[in-house]
């Protein structure tokens, strides 16, 4: 396993992709949490903020696209009703 950067308090940083990753795996059932846990030597906890963080980031995500999805149907919907009304 690579060496990860560490900060100032000796703890090791892992890179939002990295940890996008590793969950990505506990998702797709390559890796069970607890294996994951034990061959990064972190605790269960830190995977499980890491999952949490990254399932939050995925609703924040779909939540935007529907958002921005549904703006655009607008716009587009206006717009047809200009050209029909012309």
């Amino acid at each position: 396993m690579e060496e990860n950067a560490r900060g100032a308090d000796g703890r090791r940083l892992f890179t939002q992709q990295f940890k996008k990753e590793q969950i990505g795996r506990v998702l797709r059932g390559e890796i069970t949490q607890a294996k994951l846990c034990r061959k990064l030597d972190v605790e269960a906890s830190v995977v499980r903020n890491w999952r949490r963080l990254v399932e939050q980031g995925s609703q924040v995500y779909l939540s935007l696209r529907f958002r921005i999805e549904t703006n655009l149907a607008r716009a587009q919907q206006s717009n047809l009703r200009e050209c029909l009304l012309v």
